[in-house]
C-alpha cells in the first residue's frame, strides 16, 4: 500500500472546510502509487483526489504547479482546486497537499490502441513543454535518471530527451 501519511475522517473534514465542495461522505486511501499519499475524498457534491506530498517542500511545489498549469493549457490533466482564499497549496498532517478533481475511468489491460493513444499523448506533452524554462536538480540517485539518458543517447532514441527542460540535471 502506498499511503505513507494516514489521516482521519476529522482531519479530512477540517481540510475540506477550506473549500466550497460540500460535506465529506467518504475517505478512501489509494493503494496505488510510489511516493506520495493519495486519498479519494467524496462529498455530497462530487469526488476528489487529495495528494499529500511526502518529500516535496514548499519551495519546490511551484515548479510542479507550473508543470501542471502548463500541461493544463493543452492536455487533459487534473488541475489543483483553489480554496476559498484562492490558494491551491494546503497542509494536512503537517505535510503539503493539493486537492484535485477525480477523473472517471478505470485501469485497463493495454492494447495496441491504448499504446498508440499514450504515444500521441506523450507527443503532445513534449510539444507543450518544448520551451519550458524551469528545471530542478535530480533528487534521486544519479544512476536512476542518467542511466536512462545514457541508453537513450547511445541508441539514438529521442536525442532531444537529454536536452529537454523537464529532464533532470545529472
Amino acid at each position: 500500500m502506498s499511503v505513507y501519511t494516514s489521516i482521519s475522517q476529522a482531519e479530512a473534514e477540517q481540510f475540506l472546510s477550506q473549500y466550497k465542495v460540500g460535506k465529506l461522505s467518504q475517505l478512501i486511501p489509494i493503494a496505488n502509487g510510489a511516493d506520495n499519499s493519495n486519498y479519494y475524498l467524496t462529498t455530497d457534491k462530487q469526488s476528489f483526489v487529495l495528494t499529500i506530498f511526502k518529500h516535496i517542500n514548499f519551495n519546490e511545489l511551484p515548479y510542479f504547479l507550473a508543470i501542471i498549469s502548463r500541461a493544463g493549457q493543452a492536455l487533459p490533466v487534473a488541475m489543483p482546486i483553489p480554496d476559498i482564499r484562492g490558494k491551491v497549496i494546503q497542509t494536512i498532517a503537517d505535510k503539503l497537499s493539493v486537492l484535485l478533481p477525480k477523473f472517471s475511468g478505470h485501469h485497463v489491460t493495454p492494447t495496441p490502441i491504448h499504446c498508440t493513444e499514450i504515444g500521441k499523448f506523450l507527443g503532445r506533452f513534449h510539444q507543450t513543454f518544448y520551451d519550458f524554462e524551469l528545471a530542478r536538480d535530480n533528487p534521486r540517485p544519479p544512476h536512476a535518471v542518467c542511466t536512462v539518458q545514457g541508453v537513450v543517447k547511445t541508441f539514438g532514441l529521442m536525442p532531444a530527451y537529454t536536452r529537454h527542460p523537464l529532464s533532470y540535471r545529472c
